[in-house]
């Protein structure tokens, strides 16, 4: 079992203490098949610390509205080590409140059970690995004047892998919303205004990431195509770390599967999808954290009451950010769908990610399209040695 320990800096001026107080839980994985769900997996995790334990429950599989996964909190992979795409519903939560924490108290388990061809898509024979991330905290975090959560002590806990056949897919009723309401006349002109301000906002951030670019001089003596280059810059390096200057560049096709290019990739793909329109619908989030801003599964959004909370535009929190936030998750050819990740709910902690991670986070997209002010000092991001920037606001000329 791997765990990755990450620590704020408060916390790192007591490592000892720190780090002891931080519970010992241990997630496991096993198959449970049954006739009705033949690709069944039992999540379990259980508290041998000395005290209580919480985790984040819309942030893992133990959560599971209208008997749904929140999000992609199980990575499956295939016989080849591929990750199997995730088809399931992605919920956005902001500001979480001490009810959206579930305590585990010392010496308790908690388990969820996930029908995985029901939300994953599944190859039709063959075998699959699960695995699944938990991220544990030793309090319940409070919410800052920006209604952010403070860091506290954490630890993503993995389980192990367990391996599974997969078995003939059923044919199973997709699952009905009865929550969906009529949108009042106040409700549409905000969420047009909400897609036409991400939208400009994705074009802005596709004009800026070219505006970064550049090339070697031409050698008249040498056809060789020249290398692109990244002049580096606080907004790109805050939310998606360093550009990789050793990786594949065209006309290598190995290019186009390189954390840079999914940057460009997922940003041009959300500024596309926007100019197609987003179909959404309102949505009474019934049975869902009372902080869920929004929820889409395939392309449509469903978006609950705090949602409209929120300014159209501007600041940490915006439906325009809601909306782009949600499109980047969606599956289809223009661009690999973005997730989210265990223990991201905030900027700070969006910011730890290492670079992998982050150019895969559908928080991380969200914060850099729409140019969200950096946030406070966060713990260092490690990646190969990578440290990030010192955080602070971004000003003006950050943003051109």
């Amino acid at each position: 079992m791997r765990r990755i320990l990450v620590i704020s800096a408060a916390a790192l001026l007591a490592t000892t203490t720190a780090k002891a107080s931080v519970p010992h839980v241990e997630v496991s994985v096993l198959p449970v098949s049954t006739a009705d769900v033949p690709n069944g997996i039992r999540v379990t995790a259980t508290n041998f610390g000395p005290g209580d334990a919480y985790f984040l429950s819309y942030h893992s599989v133990f959560a599971q509205p209208e008997g749904r996964t929140t999000g992609r909190w199980v990575i499956v992979e295939d016989a080849l080590g591929k990750e199997v795409r995730y088809v399931g519903r992605s919920v956005l939560i902001r500001s979480p409140g001490p009810s959206s924490y579930t305590r585990i108290p010392q010496g308790d388990t908690v388990s969820a059970d996930v029908d995985l061809a029901l939300e994953y898509a599944l190859p039709e024979t063959g075998e699959v690995t699960a695995r699944v991330s938990v991220d544990i905290l030793d309090r319940i975090p409070a919410l800052d004047a920006n209604r952010e959560s403070e860091e506290v002590p954490h630890e993503i806990v993995e389980s192990a892998a367990v391996a599974l056949p997969v078995m003939p897919r059923l044919v199973r009723p997709a699952t009905p919303v009865t929550s969906i309401i009529q949108c009042s006349a106040e409700q549409l002109a905000s969420t047009q205004a909400a897609v036409v301000a991400a939208q400009n906002a994705s074009h802005e951030a596709a004009d800026f990431l070219s505006s970064l670019y550049y090339t070697d001089p031409i050698d008249p003596e040498n056809p060789s195509i020249p290398r692109v280059h990244m002049k580096p810059h606080l907004r790109y390096q805050y939310w998606f770390g360093t550009w990789d200057e050793s990786a594949p560049q065209l006309p290598d096709p190995e290019a186009l599967h390189t954390d840079n290019a999914m940057v460009d990739q997922v940003i041009v793909a959300t500024y596309a999808r926007l100019l197609s329109g987003v179909r959404s619908v309102c949505d009474a989030c019934v049975g869902y954290d009372p902080s869920s801003r929004a929820w889409n599964e395939g392309d449509l959004v469903h978006l609950c009451p705090v949602n409209f909370l929120d300014a159209v535009a501007g600041g940490i929190n915006s439906q325009a950010g809601t909306i782009a936030h949600e499109v980047t998750h969606r599956v289809d050819t223009y661009a690999s769908p973005t997730a989210d990740f265990p223990g991201v709910k905030n900027r700070a902690t969006a910011h730890a990610l290492n670079r992998h991670s982050a150019v895969r986070s559908g928080a991380n997209y969200e914060y850099f399209i729409m140019n969200v002010p950096l946030g406070r000092d966060s713990p260092a991001k490690s990646n190969a040695g990578e440290r990030r920037p010192a955080s602070r606001e971004l000003t003006s000329d950050d943003a051109r």
